[in-house]
C-alpha cells in the first residue's frame, strides 16, 4: 500500500506542509511572534533602500536557485554511492490533469514556505541558543534528511538516498542562513 501511494506524495506532502505551518503558527504565537516575521520579509524600506518584501522575494528566488544547483550536483553523486550503476527508482507516473496542475500551481508554495520557515526560520535560530552553529546546522540537516527519507516510501536504498541528499543540502542552506542576520 505504501508503494502504491508513492505517486500521490505531492498531495499528502502538501497536507503535511499545511499541518507544519499550523503547528509553527501555534508555537510562534506562544512566543508572541508572527509567522511572517520568520520569513524575514519586513514591510517598508530595508537598509539598502529596497522594499523588505521585494528583497525577501529576491532572497527566496536566490535560495531556490541554490537548492536546484546543489541538488543537481549532490543528487547524482549520492545516487551513484547508494545505487552503484543502477538508477534510483523515481516513483513518478503520469498524473491526471488535475494532479499535474496541482503539482505545478499549488504544491511548490506550501512546500517552499513550510520547509524554509520550520527548519531555517524557526528551528535553526532556537537551536543556536543552546548549541554551537555547527551542531545546530547538523541537527537541522539531519531533521530535514529524516523528513525527506519518508516521502515517498519506495525501499530502503531510496530512503537512504533521500536522507543523504537533502541532509547535504540542509548543511549548505544552514551555512547560508547562518551567514545572514536573524529575522526573529
Amino acid at each position: 500500500p505504501l508503494q502504491a501511494a508513492a505517486p500521490s506524495w505531492i498531495v499528502y506532502g502538501t497536507l503535511i506542509d499545511f499541518g507544519s505551518l499550523l503547528l509553527l503558527h501555534k508555537l510562534l504565537k506562544n512566543e508572541g511572534v508572527r509567522i511572517v516575521d520568520v520569513l524575514g520579509w519586513r514591510q517598508g524600506l530595508s537598509d539598502t533602500g529596497s522594499s523588505g518584501i521585494s528583497s525577501g522575494l529576491m532572497s527566496s528566488v536566490g535560495i531556490s536557485f541554490v537548492i536546484v544547483l546543489v541538488m543537481a550536483v549532490v543528487g547524482p553523486i549520492v545516487e551513484k554511492v547508494v545505487y552503484g550503476s543502477d538508477s534510483a527508482p523515481y516513483p513518478m507516473v503520469p498524473l491526471p490533469t488535475w494532479a499535474s496542475a496541482y503539482a505545478l500551481l499549488v504544491w511548490p508554495i506550501p512546500w517552499a514556505v513550510a520547509e524554509q520557515m520550520v527548519y531555517f526560520g524557526y528551528a535553526l535560530p532556537r537551536l543556536q541558543q543552546r548549541h554551537t552553529k555547527t551542531t545546530s546546522a547538523l541537527l537541522v540537516s539531519i531533521g530535514w534528511g529524516l523528513q525527506h527519507c519518508a516521502l515517498p516510501i519506495v525501499d530502503v536504498r531510496w530512503a537512504i538516498y533521500r536522507f543523504i541528499a537533502p541532509s547535504c543540502l540542509g548543511l549548505v542552506l544552514s551555512w547560508l542562513y547562518l551567514r545572514t542576520p536573524p529575522s526573529v
